[in-house]
């Protein structure tokens, strides 16, 4: 990281070199290590989650005399 940089989370590396004056806030994972599936998950089809669409309301009519 050079010395203009800041970072603030999680870093997963091989290897890594910090130039004095860099700001690093957080977790290192060095070596051999596997970073994480962030790929979102797919959404549920569930009826209480996906409700059906409502139907568009109907203009009044008025009766005949």
């Amino acid at each position: 990281l050079q010395s203009t940089c800041r970072i603030d989370g999680e870093i997963f590396v091989r290897r890594m070199q910090l130039e004095e004056g860099a700001i690093l806030n957080g977790r290192i994972h060095m070596g051999e290590v596997k970073a994480p599936d962030l790929t979102p998950s797919k959404p549920s089809t569930s009826a209480a989650t996906n409700p059906p669409p409502k139907s568009a309301p109907q203009p009044a009519t008025a009766g005949k005399a």
